[in-house]
């Protein structure tokens, strides 16, 4: 059992890492390595108790002192309150966008974390009163709400002629126009006019789309100028 717990921790851990080491240290399996840790904690502290009455205060202590200083640094391997207060807002208000009703239902505009969620499912969710209304979004976040509608990912293509990102990349897109992405990229709406940008948003291989290529395509009426910040991943023109 000990050796299935470390094991878990290490996949888990594994996944995790490219996320960076806080969302790495973190678990929302917590309560499993929980239960297949403690036992053999159990059968450990009987067996330094079974070689004389006193090793039990030791044991007890040690017991404590661990499980307290681990308990209160839990707290700090999670994401902040407010990380998850900005996710709420962004699903909230993302049915209530201009582009909404403009883009095709099937438009997934949140990849990383919620890949099976499309505008079509949100708008329906807004329009029966089951996803509240958010606060006024800002600039910034009525154009990254506008950036996330406006490109369309699918989990097919095939990448040619693909470039590294040594440093950041603008493309034109007119609408219809489209590109393969291998592995992932930070990409930006761009405000010509004002130079105004939205936050990064990612697209291309995720944890739950997959590693394989990804077309991304203007699904809007109008011309986009679209920022990819530099990375590891690979900008390709498109065969499929």
């Amino acid at each position: 059992m000990l050796v299935g717990a470390f094991a878990f921790l290490l996949i888990s851990g594994i996944n995790r890492a490219a996320f960076g080491t806080q969302f790495a240290a973190s678990s929302r399996y917590l309560h499993i390595v929980a239960a297949l840790l403690l036992p053999s904690l159990a059968v450990a502290a009987d067996a330094i108790a079974r070689r004389g009455r006193a090793f039990v205060p030791v044991v007890i202590v040690i017991l404590l002192f661990c499980l307290t200083g681990n308990i209160a640094a839990i707290g700090d391997s999670f994401s902040p309150h407010r990380f998850f207060a900005n996710y709420e807002e962004t699903m909230r208000s993302l049915p209530r966008s201009p582009l909404a009703d403009q883009v095709p239902t099937d438009v997934r505009p949140e990849l990383v974390n919620a890949p099976v969620i499309s505008i079509g499912w949100l708008l329906g969710a807004a329009r029966s009163g089951r996803l509240p209304a958010p606060r006024p979004p800002t600039r910034r976040e009525q154009m990254t709400n506008q950036l996330r509608l406006s490109l369309e990912q699918l989990d097919e293509g095939r990448g040619t002629s693909c470039e590294p990102l040594p440093k950041a990349v603008i493309r034109q897109l007119a609408p219809g126009d489209s590109f393969v992405v291998r592995g992932t990229i930070l990409a930006q709406l761009v405000d010509r006019p004002s130079g105004t940008t939205s936050d990064l948003v990612n697209f291309g291989a995720t944890f739950f789309t997959g590693s394989r290529d990804h077309t991304v395509r203007n699904v809007t009426p109008e011309p986009l100028t679209i920022r990819v910040a530099p990375g590891k991943g690979l900008l390709c023109g498109s065969s499929r």
